[in-house]
């Protein structure tokens, strides 16, 4: 899925520009997939940076408050680690916080999520080697 309609290339360049700022800051945004299996082949940094910084422009929008704009966006992350495509996920999160049915961030999700992908993701892995 492409980006949003309303993500304009001026929205882009900020967020790839804060992204850049907090790796300076923070050093780089890593992923451990990479290290636990071989070849897998997660989100970049910088999609993963955009699409958040999108889902949490939607959700203010919206009137979220700053406690389920955290929320969200720590949960949504949970979310890309897994996903092949950012955006489409971050949409999905923006659609389940308007129906009010969202996931906690932590070690629950974190667990449902790993039980659902792990396997498609080590399967995939086995085909291509």
């Amino acid at each position: 899925m492409p980006k949003p309609d309303n993500v304009t290339d001026e929205d882009m360049a900020r967020w790839e520009a804060e992204q850049k700022e907090h790796e300076q800051e923070n050093g780089p945004m890593l992923s451990l997939f990479d290290q636990i299996v071989p070849g897998f082949s997660p989100p970049s940094p910088k999609e993963v940076w955009c699409a958040g910084c999108w889902l949490n422009r939607e959700l203010d929008r919206l009137g979220a408050t700053d406690k389920e704009i955290e929320e969200m966006g720590f949960a949504n992350v949970q979310r890309l680690v897994f996903s092949t495509d950012v955006w489409r996920t971050s949409l999905k999160s923006l659609e389940d916080f308007k129906r009010g049915e969202w996931d906690k961030p932590g070690a629950e999700l974190a667990e449902k999520l790993a039980s659902e992908h792990l396997p498609r993701i080590i399967e995939d892995w086995r085909r291509r080697n």
